[in-house]
């Protein structure tokens, strides 16, 4: 059984676009961000389920599916989650200072993060 000492966060990035902080617990971990109004983040695919919850604050959200091309955007609001499909890149614009958890369910070793570069110049600029 976990302890609250268990539970560890770890400075992994910070900078004009906000924070990045890794949460591990047991085997397992989870990406705690802050981010900015305006900035973006992310502009990766992974190849397994990557699981999003938005726990302050608003963003735009984009996903482009990179089997069919088809993108799609929409606002995502603090107490949202969903999971987003391996093969489908995806980018995260701030519309206020917001904060927001991602994981990856059943998965006990490192996620390997394929740039989509039309989304990573997005988040690149802000940097």
């Amino acid at each position: 059984m976990m302890k609250p000492d268990d539970v560890k966060l770890v400075e992994l990035n910070d900078d004009k676009r906000g924070f990045l902080k890794l949460m591990g617990f047991g085997d397992y971990e989870a990406l705690v961000s802050f981010t900015v109004k305006d900035k973006s983040r992310s502009g990766y695919f992974f190849k397994v389920d990557r699981v999003y919850v938005v726990i302050l604050g608003s963003f735009l959200y984009r996903v482009r599916n990179m089997k069919d091309g088809a993108e799609t955007e929409k606002i995502i609001m603090a107490g949202d989650y969903f999971t987003v499909k391996p093969g489908n890149a995806h980018v995260f614009t701030a519309l206020e200072d917001s904060y927001m958890i991602e994981f990856t369910p059943n998965v006990k070793e490192k996620i390997e993060m394929i740039p989509y570069e039309p989304y990573r110049k997005i988040c690149e600029k802000d940097v």
